[in-house]
């Protein structure tokens, strides 16, 4: 739960990248790049940690590893550029209500395919009450200000942070096929990373093509904000172990709870432009972490 705490401090810090470069893809670009480099210096330093990404490439070379189980850092780019736009734009603890939902329902699904490393899992009722509340306890803190205040672009961050939610959710799972087949979550956080550089670097040249954006360099006096992609590191690696104990639903719950007191912290001591501070989105965070403790006590594996 510490280090899930610790990605709402990082969703501050992009927020605050965001306002200095003005462009989601370069603030993904230059976290996806610094934790590439950052995981890669963790293995090199380490010949067990070689090992496993050898395995884990010899892996894809025999089938033991299919390609669309390194995909998982696809997820990871895009909630890193959703994020850096919604923390500004709606506050931290908003966002990362709005982030409760995708999770939680797609994480339900993923347990329930057994897309996970911890295998199928049935969904109960206390699951599917639980998948209930995290949904309420998205649009308690909400839907005020959306009914009193209505915008089409506060409308589009909450869309597109829920599918934030529901693209880190296969992210968990996938990235935690890749540890356990290679016994390293180190080495499921680096396919993250190195996926989800190549893919925003992508973008960034087509943006370049189209648009003749070009990145812009982070001045002096902002460049310790570039210590956000580490709180980030460590949540994947976290993460990439612990799903292959909890399962995706649990996990992204529990990471949830984390996030939310983190962000709940950081908006109440350091609050932005768009952030809103109330009874209902206290509320909100009580649901999402009443929507954690049902999932984790309803949680009942499938006998293959």
């Amino acid at each position: 739960m510490g280090t899930a705490a610790g990605t709402s401090a990082q969703a501050r810090l992009n927020g605050e990248l965001m306002d200095v470069v003005h462009n989601p893809a370069e603030v993904a670009v230059l976290n996806q790049g610094l934790q590439v480099l950052a995981a890669t210096l963790i293995i090199v330093i380490s010949a067990r940690r070689r090992e496993a990404l050898a395995r884990a490439f010899r892996g894809l070379r025999n089938g033991g590893l299919r390609p669309w189980e390194i995909l998982g850092g696809l997820g990871g780019a895009y909630f890193v550029a959703v994020q850096g736009v919604a923390a500004t734009y709606v506050g931290v603890a908003a966002f990362t209500i709005a982030v409760v939902a995708g999770q939680t329902g797609m994480a339900a699904g993923v347990d329930r395919m057994g897309l996970g490393p911890f295998g199928r899992q049935n969904l109960t009722w206390m699951r599917v009450v639980a998948i209930g509340i995290a949904f309420l306890a998205v649009l308690t803190p909400t839907w005020s200000r959306l009914h009193a205040s209505p915008s089409w672009g506060l409308a589009l961050v909450a869309v597109l942070s829920l599918a934030a939610g529901m693209a880190s959710a296969l992210q968990l799972a996938l990235n935690g096929r890749i540890a356990k087949y290679s016994g390293q979550p180190v080495v499921g956080a680096w396919a993250n990373f190195a996926v989800g550089a190549m893919s925003m670097l992508l973008v960034a040249m087509v943006i370049h093509l189209l648009s003749g954006w070009r990145m812009v360099a982070v001045p002096s006096e902002s460049l310790w904000m570039l210590i956000a992609p580490l709180f980030g590191l460590f949540f994947i690696i976290a993460t990439a172990w612990a799903v292959q104990v909890l399962g995706v639903l649990l996990l992204a719950l529990v990471a949830i709870s984390g996030q939310l007191i983190g962000a709940f912290l950081l908006d109440l001591v350091v609050p932005t432009a768009g952030t809103v501070i109330n009874l209902a989105l206290i509320v909100g965070i009580v649901l999402a972490l009443c929507a954690a403790a049902l999932a984790a006590f309803g949680r009942r594996p499938v006998r293959l």
